[in-house]
């Protein structure tokens, strides 16, 4: 913060650096930052270590999203944060709307008091400029403001405040903060100039601008602003023209032009394509009581071969699809040109969007052609929806003309292959190869129509989850209009381009189509969400995850009922999200709050309606139950306890040693007499042992099974090492290296391959990091060995000589389950946003809850630092507290049963000792009072040396039972699979290596299944098998014996 910040730096500098440092003293690296180390081929001693049984895999892959850095702070006041960004400004709070003594309307008194309430630095600039106001039937005013920065909006700024009738408020929006103010130095001519010749550099063409054309067709630049933007790619805010473009009638654009340097920093496309058993519908909403005078009805067949009754207009002897018996239409401006609030339809003749031309659709003789009668009345029946179940006016809610427009080419002059919105219009194809007539589908018509209704409320950005949840509000609302099914253009598509028989299908967003096969298949759960850049940041790729969590919300309250109660239940919900709750930019984790409230508004907490939406968003894995927002999986499955004996390896107070302790006996035997540098890591069964000495060497313990001791072995002798952290079942080794850098080494045992992955701290925009991090310095693995979770140190630049720095917790995805391949990388946060003046660190997993850690936490006071263990629960973003008023870190490990936390602390004479504490049955929390385990040791590792396997056995949905026989196996293996239907299901034998050596497919059918594969040709050694359905994945590890 280059203008705002200073005045408060200095008052704050002083804690900021001393809670990084007082958390870990700097490390002093032996090796200079960018020389270059040599990997070295690490090999384990052979013929004495068992082979740990490992890996029946899930079918949810474990997922880590950031839980909000407002639960590490305690305490309570009448303002509670529920959530706040990365800079530390509340997103989402609650209150009371008590006024001071003074009077003044809630609209004003909230514009005045929300830079209060969020804290926002003490400097002109920031202001909140009233949107709207309104009461809804529940009594609840919803006051939306629109965020400016020096009377200048601020791009997707917006705040929005609820207050109830009991007077207690709920608010929630995004606030950015510019750091410094810009003068334009361009009009918004020039920057459209600027931004016309950038989208035609991408080949986005421009429609002739001499072309005659309806009012209603817009053409170029319709609308202009100036806004302030944050641009995350390069941490740098622009004044910016936004700028609302059509460059043809069929096209759409936000562009952003600097309005400074005069070039364009953004642009995505805001046009809403359709595409990436005959029922009658009764004429419900009341008409114009006295039909004004040229309104009549007619029939006509439409492309479903039903006979539709038409609302039309007479001129004389010419009739016209022109629909002038709503309420909202203006029979004392009636133009047949230009009908204001009538449902009207016309003819494209075959044009394409860059030469547009249309006409009316009229007959002297009652001959209408079918595509335009399923328009018209579709338009109706939409219209009809809203007006009757939301009381809505028209799309745009103030009695706008419903337009359709049908016989669209696409640009080369085939038929189009689409139906889309552009802001203005719904214009429909006539198909090609994948579609037929677009005009033919009720729910296209919902669909088009729902996007301007969603543009003139939330108005949700068309990018990204935004854009996603835009295309899945569009989804819902159409199914809803055309409410017999679940699937969406299911009277439209051509059968040989969509074997399910529909574009989409919200009960199965899978659609019977291959995984990753966009534009026909969706994912369901945000552990398959898309996160490239294609289709606006997969727009209808992702809008899969909540059509499935609206399909669960009403099927879980039909349950109760019926599904067509719980559908009118459900519409009631979802429509008061969008209109009252949605901001421009929400995102999955902004939509279940939305969602949950309004049940609450409707229904009341934990109301059946509210458990049945928390229930949905569990099961695609947004967000938790009692959890506002998140995201992530909600698997809250244990593994079985180690059945072992029960051990601690440790080492003494001066680091000196390494010692086993035997909890069965109390027999402590010494395993090592080095220095040790880092905390002992163990396997979960105990076998193996890593370390790195104080000579930075990296060395190992193996336990020998014939003569029951450990043997010591240097791995590498070359003193490169910091840190060494191997995975439960001893297949990775994962170490960081004597030198400065953001980077952690993993070694992958069974094909003595290393890979490196680079760390940084992730941002809110799509694929957007910082590469601020220095170092990592502890880790530990999941216990599928999928993610590595670990700590690191990162800086900023705060605008002073000193960088702020702090230690927060990551987790990093070095290994896919799936495909038994490298991981890509994907790095995600323990908390989104760390308080200011705390550091936290040392993170440790539960032995038997994967969702459960427990970690070092630091605050910095004025004079002293506070030191706690606490714990958390990454499935429902609980953090509890362990150990508190310490005066040091505490490097955890939990007990074998998960009923102990063991860590560092001192005995009553003030001497380095093994501290432990009962807990809670949450595991994040404790339980009784602080005991000694064992005097003069430090850095406990507790574990047992039996067998399990490590990650809990999930079936896959449809199955009942797998099995495999015999394992281990010689010549073949028998696959067992018990099914509830018949399905079709792919297996797959993966090497060490990660390559297929067996591919097979099957089809099962309901009930018992056994089929037997050959494995005659393989070698010995260990394997994975996988097994694949259209309802997930689930696999285990085989073994190979000698023949």
């Amino acid at each position: 913060m280059k203008k705002f910040t200073f005045s408060i730096l200095l008052s704050i500098l002083i804690l900021q650096l001393v809670s990084a440092q007082a958390f870990k003293k700097p490390h002093q690296f032996t090796i200079s930052s960018g020389a270059k180390i040599e990997n070295k081929i690490l090999t384990k001693p052979s013929g004495f270590l068992p082979k740990l049984e490992s890996s029946i895999v899930p079918v949810i892959n474990p997922s880590y999203r950031s839980m909000q850095g407002q639960q590490l702070q305690t305490g309570k006041t009448a303002m509670q944060v529920i959530q706040m960004n990365e800079e530390g400004i509340p997103i989402r709070f609650i209150t009371s709307n008590k006024h001071p003594q003074i009077q003044m309307p809630d609209a004003q008194y909230w514009a005045e008091q929300l830079p209060k309430s969020l804290s926002l630095p003490d400097y002109a600039g920031t202001a909140f400029t009233l949107r709207s106001e309104e009461k809804d039937n529940q009594g609840i005013i919803h006051i939306k403001y629109d965020q400016t920065f020096e009377g200048i909006p601020v791009f997707n700024g917006e705040y929005f405040v609820h207050i109830y009738p009991d007077q207690k408020v709920m608010a929630h929006g995004v606030v950015h903060l510019p750091d410094q103010y810009f003068e334009a130095k361009i009009d918004s001519k020039e920057a459209y100039n600027q931004a016309q010749i950038e989208l035609e550099k991408t080949g986005i063409h421009f429609a002739a601008d001499n072309v005659e054309h309806p009012a209603f067709i817009k053409l170029g630049l319709q609308q202009s602003r100036l806004v302030y933007w944050f641009n995350p790619a390069k941490s740098e805010w622009h004044l910016v023209y936004e700028l609302d473009v059509y460059p043809t009638a069929m096209t759409r654009y936000t562009v952003l032009t600097d309005a400074v340097s005069g070039k364009v920093v953004k642009y995505y496309q805001k046009h809403c394509l359709l595409a990436h058993a005959d029922k009658e519908h009764k004429h419900e909403t009341p008409l114009n009581s006295v039909p004004p005078q040229g309104a009549e009805v007619t029939t006509a067949k439409d492309l479903m071969d039903v006979t539709r009754s038409l609302n039309v207009w007479r001129d004389n002897s010419t009739v016209y699809l022109i629909d002038g018996s709503r309420p909202m239409f203006k029979p004392g401006s009636f133009k047949l040109d230009n009908p204001i609030g009538a449902i009207w339809t016309l003819d494209a003749k075959s044009t394409n969007p860059n030469n547009l031309k249309v006409d009316q659709i009229k007959s002297t003789t009652n001959t209408w052609a079918k595509n335009a009668v399923s328009a018209h009345y579709n338009a109706g029946i939409a219209f009809e929806y809203y007006t009757n179940t939301h009381a809505r006016n028209s799309i745009n809610g103030i009695g706008g003309s419903i337009i359709s427009v049908v016989n669209v080419n696409d640009e080369s002059g085939g038929g189009l292959d689409n139906a889309f919105w552009n802001g203005q219009a719904m214009f429909y194809g006539n198909g090609a190869q994948s579609f037929m007539p677009l005009a033919r589908g009720l729910d296209v018509a919902g669909h088009e129509m729902s996007h301007g209704v969603i543009e003139s409320t939330a108005n949700l950005d068309y990018e990204g989850e935004s854009g996603a949840i835009n295309e899945s509000f569009a989804d819902v609302f159409g199914v809803l209009i055309d409410r017999d099914d679940w699937k969406v253009g299911e009277d439209v598509v051509r059968l040989g381009e969509f074997p399910s028989g529909a574009l989409r299908n919200m009960s199965d967003p899978h659609n019977g189509a291959q995984t990753n096969d966009f534009g026909r298949w969706q994912p369901r759960h945000v552990n398959e969400q898309y996160k490239g850049t294609a289709d606006n940041g997969g727009v209808h790729i992702n809008s899969g995850i909540p059509n499935y969590a609206f399909y669960l919300f009403v099927q879980e309250m039909a349950k109760t009922s019926n599904e067509a109660a719980a559908k009118g239940v459900a519409e009631k919900v979802y429509y008061k999200a969008l209109s009252q709750y949605l901001t421009r930019s929400s995102k999955f984790k902004e939509l279940r709050p939305a969602v949950e409230q309004a049940c609450i508004d409707l229904h009341g907490n934990n109301s059946a309606v509210h458990n049945a939406a928390k229930k949905a968003f569990d099961m695609v894995g947004i967000g938790s139950s009692g959890t506002p927002g998140g995201g992530g999986t909600n698997y809250q499955k244990d593994l079985p306890v180690n059945p072992g004996k029960e051990f601690v390896v440790c080492t003494d107070d001066n680091f000196d040693g390494v010692y086993l302790i035997n909890l069965s006996s109390g027999a402590i035997t010494q395993l090592s007499q080095n220095a040790v540098k880092s905390k002992p890591s163990v396997s979960d069964d105990g076998s193996e042992i890593y370390y790195v000495g104080d000579d930075s060497k990296l060395y190992g313990l193996f336990y020998n099974t014939s003569t029951k001791l450990y043997q010591e072995f240097i791995l590498d002798s070359d003193p490169i090492y910091r840190n060494a952290c191997i995975s439960k079942d001893g297949s990775f080794l994962a170490v960081l290296y004597e030198q400065a850098e953001n980077k952690i080494h993993v070694y992958q045992f069974a094909n003595q391959k290393w890979n490196t992955f680079t760390l940084n701290n992730p941002t809110t925009g799509s694929g957007v990091n910082t590469s601020n991090v220095k170092y990592a310095d502890f880790l530990d693995f999941e216990h599928s060995g999928q993610y590595l979770m670990y700590d690191c140190l990162s800086e900023f630049d705060n605008g002073t000589s000193t960088p702020y720095e702090y230690w927060d917790i990551g987790f990093v995805r070095v290994f896919d389950l799936q495909t038994k391949a490298v991981g890509d990388g994907h790095i995600e946060k323990l908390f989104g946003d760390i308080p200011e003046n705390v550091s936290i660190g040392n993170p440790v997993f539960s032995k038997n809850s994967p969702y459960i850690i427990a970690f070092d936490y630091v605050e910095a006071q004025s004079s002293f630092n506070t030191y706690s263990l606490l714990g958390a629960n990454v499935e429902t973003g609980d953090v509890g507290e362990i150990a508190i008023n310490r005066d040091d870190l505490g490097f955890a490990s939990y007990s074998v049963n998960d009923d102990f936390l063991l860590y560092d602390g001192v005995n009553t004479s003030g001497d380095i000792s093994l501290k432990y504490k009962p807990l809670a049955k949450s595991k994040i929390a404790s339980n009784g009072n602080e005991l000694l385990f064992v005097n003069g040791a430090r850095y406990g590792s507790w574990f047992a040396d039996g067998k399990r396997s490590l990650v809990k056995t999930v079936s896959l949905p449809g199955l009942t039972a797998v099995s495999v026989s015999p394992n281990p196996f010689v010549d073949h293996i028998v696959i067992n699979l018990e099914s509830k239907e018949a399905l079709d299901v792919n297996a797959k034998i993966v090497n060490a290596a990660g390559e297929i050596v067996k591919n097979q497919n099957y089809s099962m059918i309901s009930g018992s299944n056994q089929f037997v594969m050959n494995t005659d040709d393989l070698t010995s050694g260990v394997y994975f098998l996988s097994l694949t359905t259209k309802n997930g994945f689930a696999g285990l590890s085989l073994i190979k014996s000698g023949n």
